[in-house]
C-alpha cells in the first residue's frame, strides 16, 4: 500500500516528465545541443574507462584494434568537448556514425572468422554487421535528421512514461 506521500510524489513525476516532454517536442534545437554535451562528456568517460581497461588486461588479451578504436574515440571526445556547442549537434551523430562503421567491420570479420571455426553459427553475427553497417551510413549521410529523431523519441518516451506515472497516482488516491 502506498502512502499518501507516495502517491503525490508519483503525480509529481509525471507532471515533470510530461512537461520535460513536450518542452523537448516544442524546442528540440536547443535540447539537442544540450543533449549533444551530455554525450561528448559520456563519450569522454566511456574512451577513458576502455583506456584504463585495455591497459589493466593481460597482453594475451591486447589486440590492436581495440587500444586504436580506443585512441580514435578519445581523439573524438577531446573534440567533441573543445570544438563547443556550434558542431556537436552534426559532430556527434557523424562520430557515431563512423565509429559504428568500424565496429561493423570488426563485427562482420569477426563473423567471417567464426564461419571458419564454426560453421553454421554467425548467421547472427553477420546479421548483426550489415545492421550495424547500414545505420552507421543513414547516421553518416543524415546526422541532423538522426540527431533530430532521437530528441523526439526521448520527448514522445517522456511523455508516455509521465502520462503513466499521473494515470497511477490518479487511481490510488
Amino acid at each position: 500500500m502506498t502512502t499518501k506521500s507516495s502517491k503525490w510524489f508519483i503525480l509529481l513525476t509525471g507532471v515533470l516528465y510530461v512537461a520535460v516532454g513536450l518542452f523537448f517536442a516544442l524546442n528540440p534545437v536547443a535540447n539537442l545541443v544540450s543533449l549533444s554535451w551530455l554525450l561528448a562528456l559520456s563519450f569522454f568517460v566511456g574512451t577513458i574507462s576502455n583506456l584504463v581497461f585495455y591497459f589493466q588486461n593481460d597482453k594475451e588479451f591486447h589486440r590492436g584494434y581495440v587500444l586504436f578504436f580506443a585512441v580514435i574515440s578519445f581523439l573524438f571526445a577531446c573534440f567533441m568537448l573543445i570544438r563547443g556547442y556550434v558542431n556537436l549537434p552534426i559532430l556527434i551523430p557523424t562520430a557515431l556514425g563512423w565509429t559504428m562503421f568500424f565496429v561493423a567491420i570488426v563485427s562482420l570479420t569477426e563473423a567471417f572468422r567464426v564461419r571458419k571455426l564454426i560453421p553454421f553459427s554467425n548467421n547472427f553475427l553477420t546479421l548483426a554487421g550489415i545492421v550495424k553497417l547500414i545505420l552507421a551510413i543513414i547516421l553518416i549521410r543524415n546526422p541532423l535528421l538522426a540527431s533530430l529523431t532521437i530528441i523526439y523519441i526521448l520527448a514522445v518516451y517522456l511523455i508516455y512514461e509521465g502520462g503513466r506515472f499521473i494515470y497511477v497516482a490518479l487511481k490510488q488516491m
